[in-house]
C-alpha cells in the first residue's frame, strides 16, 4: 500500500513540470508571433494603405465625373470636346490633388441628331468688330463660340465652353457656376455649317387674306416682294400667321407692329395664347415655316407689343446629310438656276390655202407645205397651235426665245417672221430680226423677244412677205421647233448692303421692353448682325443654337429672369468615354463608360471595364 503512494507523488510532479514547460513554450511562440504580425502591420501602413487610399479616391472620383458628364453632356461631346475635357478637381487625398479627365471615344460621342451647327451661339465677326457685346446678362445654354472678342456685361454658360479668338473683353464669364477665365484661343472657333434653303430658285408671289371674325391674316408660301403686299394681305387683321413652308423676302424693310406668327398654329389658338406657345413646334415638314431673307431686308419691332415667333422648318443639308429646322435664314449667295427647254407641236396647223399644212409639223424634206404668194404680199400665216413645252413652263417672262424654221421660197432672199400668241390670243413673242429663206429646204434659227410671260398652250405664226419685185413664188414649210436655252429663272440674293457690312444696320432690331422674338431651331444669320433690347420676360433667342456674324444684346430692369440664346441642346446620341483618375501626376484609375441617352438628356452610364496600376 505504501509504495503505490509514493509513485503517485512522483507522477503528479513531472506532470507540473511539463505544463510549466508547455506554457514557456507557447508563450515564446505567442510572443514571436506578436512581434511578426505587428512588423506587418507597420509595413501595410506604410506601403498599402497609402495605395488603397488612391484607388479609393480614384474610384469616388470616377463616379463623380460620370455624374457630371450626365449633366453637362458637352463633355462627352465628340465634336465640341474631340480633346480630353479640362482637368476637374475632386478634392485631396494624403495632400495630393484627385483630378479626373474626360475623353470622347469615336466620331459621335453624345452628338446632337436633328441638326444644329455648335449648339449654342457661333458669332463670325472678324477684326475689331466683336461678334457678342453684351449689356446686362445674358445666358448661353450651349458652347459659345466667336471669331473676334466678346465684350461686355456678364455671360452665363450651361452645358458648354466659351471659345474666342479675341478674348472676353471686360465680360463676367461663367461656366456651369464656375468662373471661366480662359476665354481666348489661338485660332478661329465658329465655322459656317453652309446651310443651303433647298430653293432653286425665289417662289412665285405670295398671297394672303384676313378672316375677320378671327382676326388672324392667313399668309401662303412664296414670295412677299414688299412691306405693301404683306399689309395687303394682313388687311385688318391684327395677328398675322405666315403658314407652313418658305416665304421669301428680297430686300424688304419689314417694320413688325403687330404679332406674326410663323409655323402652324396650335390647336385652339387664339389671341390669348400665350407667345411662345403659338405655333406647333418640331419642324416637321407639314408644320414647320422657314423665313429667308436676302438683299438688304431688315426687319424691326416697333410700337407697344409687336412680338416674332417662328416654329422652324426641317430643311436637308446634303452636305451634312441631315436635316436642320431653320426658322430665319440669311443667304450668303445668290441662288439661281437656268433653264433650257423644248417645245412640242400639238395639233396639224392650220392656214387658208397652204397645201397639206399637216407636212409642216414632222421635218421630212419630201412632205412639205407649201403657199403660192404673190408680189408685195404677206402670205396667210401657217400656225402651229396647242404648242405645249416638255416640262412645266415657268412662271417668269423668259426674255428670248428661239425658233428653228425648215422651208424655202422659189426666190431667194424672202423674208419670214415667226410670232408666239399666249393662250388668250394676245402677242407674247416676236421675231427680232426676220429671217432669210433659199431656194432649198434648210433650217433657219431666228430669236424672239418677250414682252410678258408665256402661258401655254402657245399658238406659233409663221408668215412669209415677198417684196414688189420678181414673179409669184412658191413658199414651203417642212417644220417649226421652238425653244431656249440657258435662261436664268429668279435670284434669291445673298443679304447685302449695310446689312452683311461690318459695322453696318442691323438685320434684326428692337426697343423697349413691350416687344419680343422667339424661334424654334437654329437662327441662321452667318453674314447679319441682330441688335436687340429684351425684357426679362424674354423667352430667348433659338430653341436649337444661332449662327450669326455679330449679336448685340441689351437686357434691361433685374436680372432674376435671364435672356436665353439657346434653350435647349436637342436629341443626343448615344456615347462612349474613357474617365482618367489621377492623384497627383499619376494615374490610378482608368475606365471606358458607354453613355445611354433619351432625347436630349443623358439618362444611364455603364462602365464597361476599368485599369488600375499594379
Amino acid at each position: 500500500m505504501s509504495t503505490r503512494k509514493e509513485s503517485s507523488g512522483r507522477d503528479q510532479g513531472s506532470a507540473l513540470i511539463m505544463a510549466i514547460v508547455f506554457v514557456t513554450v507557447i508563450g515564446v511562440a505567442m510572443a514571436a508571433g506578436l512581434g511578426y504580425a505587428a512588423a506587418t502591420l507597420r509595413a501595410e501602413s506604410t506601403a498599402y494603405a497609402p495605395a488603397r487610399d488612391k484607388l479609393y479616391a480614384s474610384d469616388a472620383a470616377i463616379k463623380a465625373a460620370i455624374n457630371y458628364v450626365r449633366n453637362n453632356p458637352s463633355e462627352g461631346n465628340s465634336s465640341t470636346n474631340p480633346a480630353c475635357a479640362p482637368v476637374r478637381d475632386y478634392g485631396v487625398v494624403r495632400g495630393e490633388q484627385v483630378t479626373t479627365q474626360v475623353c470622347p471615344q469615336g466620331g459621335a460621342s453624345l452628338t446632337p441628331l436633328g441638326g444644329g451647327s455648335s449648339w449654342g451661339l457661333s458669332t463670325l465677326a472678324t477684326g475689331s468688330e466683336a461678334g457678342l457685346d453684351i449689356s446686362g446678362t445674358v445666358q448661353v445654354n450651349g458652347n459659345v463660340l466667336a471669331n473676334s472678342a466678346i465684350t461686355g456685361g456678364s455671360l452665363v454658360v450651361a452645358a458648354g465652353t466659351v471659345k474666342a479668338l479675341g478674348g472676353c473683353s471686360g465680360t463676367t464669364v461663367t461656366v456651369d457656376g464656375a468662373p471661366f477665365t480662359t476665354c481666348q484661343v489661338a485660332t478661329p472657333p465658329a465655322v459656317d455649317p453652309g446651310y443651303v434653303t433647298g430653293l432653286t430658285e425665289a417662289p412665285a408671289a405670295a398671297t394672303g387674306s384676313c378672316n375677320a371674325s378671327t382676326e388672324i391674316a392667313s399668309l401662303q408660301p412664296g414670295t412677299w416682294s414688299s412691306q405693301a403686299a404683306i399689309d395687303a394681305a394682313a388687311g385688318s387683321c391684327t395677328i398675322i400667321n405666315f403658314l407652313p413652308g418658305i416665304h421669301y423676302f428680297p430686300s424688304v424693310p419689314w417694320p413688325i407692329k403687330s404679332r406674326v406668327v410663323a409655323g402652324r398654329l396650335v390647336p385652339g389658338f387664339s389671341s390669348a395664347t400665350p407667345f411662345g406657345a403659338a405655333c406647333v413646334r418640331g419642324g416637321a415638314a407639314a408644320d414647320g415655316a422657314m423665313l429667308v431673307f436676302g438683299g438688304s431686308s431688315v426687319i424691326s419691332l416697333q410700337g407697344s407689343s409687336p412680338s416674332l415667333e417662328v416654329c422652324g422648318r426641317s430643311v436637308n443639308q446634303p452636305a451634312l446629310g441631315k436635316s436642320v429646322r431653320i426658322p430665319v435664314f440669311g443667304p450668303t449667295v445668290d441662288v439661281f438656276t437656268t433653264y433650257s427647254n423644248t417645245f412640242s407641236l400639238g395639233t396639224n396647223p392650220t392656214g387658208t390655202s397652204w397645201v397639206n399644212p399637216a407636212y409642216a409639223r414632222t421635218v421630212n424634206a419630201t412632205q412639205v407645205a407649201t403657199y403660192s404668194l404673190a408680189r408685195n404680199r404677206t402670205s396667210n400665216p401657217l400656225l402651229f397651235s396647242s404648242v405645249t413645252p416638255q416640262t412645266a413652263l415657268p412662271t417668269w417672262t423668259v426674255p428670248r426665245l428661239t425658233a428653228d424654221v425648215t422651208a424655202k421660197s422659189t426666190v431667194a432672199n424672202d423674208k419670214f417672221t415667226v410670232t408666239a400668241l399666249n393662250s388668250d390670243g394676245s402677242t407674247a413673242c416676236t421675231t427680232g430680226t426676220a429671217g432669210t429663206l433659199t431656194t432649198t429646204l434648210a433650217r433657219v434659227t431666228v430669236s424672239l423677244t418677250c414682252t410678258k410671260p408665256l402661258v401655254s398652250p402657245l399658238t406659233l405664226r409663221f408668215a412669209a412677205t415677198s417684196p414688189n419685185f420678181g414673179s409669184t413664188r412658191t413658199i414651203s414649210v417642212d417644220g417649226l421647233a421652238l425653244g431656249y436655252t440657258n435662261v436664268p429663272g429668279p435670284t434669291i440674293s445673298a443679304q447685302s448692303g449695310c446689312v452683311a457690312a461690318p459695322g453696318g444696320c442691323a438685320f434684326l432690331s428692337s426697343t423697349g421692353n413691350g416687344n419680343t422674338f422667339w424661334f424654334d431651331g437654329e437662327v441662321y444669320l452667318p453674314k447679319a448682325k441682330i441688335d436687340v433690347q429684351l425684357p426679362n420676360n424674354s423667352l430667348g433667342f433659338t430653341t436649337l443654337g444661332m449662327v450669326i456674324r455679330v449679336l448685340k444684346v441689351k437686357t434691361t430692369g433685374s436680372t432674376q429672369t435671364v435672356p436665353v440664346v439657346a434653350v435647349d441642346n436637342g436629341n443626343l446620341s448615344n456615347g462612349d468615354v474613357t474617365i482618367v483618375a489621377k492623384v497627383g501626376s499619376d494615374s490610378w484609375m482608368t475606365c471606358r463608360v458607354s453613355l445611354s441617352v433619351a432625347g436630349p438628356s443623358v439618362t444611364g452610364a455603364t462602365i464597361q471595364g476599368c485599369t488600375v496600376p499594379r
